[in-house]
């Protein structure tokens, strides 16, 4: 299993055509993270955190609740778009 993990990694990191979360230090020396489409596009931007291990457990988090979390639309219509 292990071995499995390690070659996804390896596999997405070299593939140029997937979304990525890019880990970074900003200029306050805060630790966040982008979300960039499969084009390399901005998604989403992070809060800050303090500390790298914060920035990771937040990706971590963010990888496993995104595709199973529900869409709450706090517009005036308070429809979502399809």
């Amino acid at each position: 299993m292990v071995l499995g993990c390690l070659y996804s990694q390896r596999v997405r990191e070299e593939r140029s055509d997937m979304g990525a979360f890019e880990l970074y230090q900003d200029s306050d020396a805060q630790f966040r993270f982008r979300i960039l489409d499969d084009d390399g596009r901005l998604v989403a931007e992070s809060v800050p955190h303090a500390s790298k291990s914060d920035a990771v457990d937040a990706i971590n988090t963010t990888r496993n609740c995104a595709a199973s979390s529900l869409v709450k639309d706090r517009t005036a219509g308070g429809q979502v778009a399809r």
